[in-house]
């Protein structure tokens, strides 16, 4: 869960980024709120602040019925000139 939280932060700062820029994890939260069984997982994301070097960006996991499996927010740090 953790993984497909900051793999789909990660695709959504970098979405924003130019080529010549990239991205790394600064930090991340992720809150447990449920078990996950069978099913698939689907990750949603949101950039709350996109700034010059930092950005930060929240997810929320849900499976297949739509219950919300765990919530977190990250920071990014950007590197390159954009």
């Amino acid at each position: 869960i953790v993984t497909l939280m900051d793999q789909a932060l990660y695709l959504a700062v970098r979405s924003l980024l130019s080529d010549q820029q990239k991205t790394v994890t600064v930090e991340l939260k992720v809150n447990f709120l449920a078990p996950a069984r069978d099913g698939h997982l689907i990750a949603h994301t949101r950039v709350i602040k996109m700034g010059k070097r930092l950005a930060v960006v929240s997810a929320e996991v849900k499976n297949d019925e739509d219950v919300l499996i765990a919530q977190g927010m990250g920071t990014w740090m950007i590197l390159g000139n954009g």
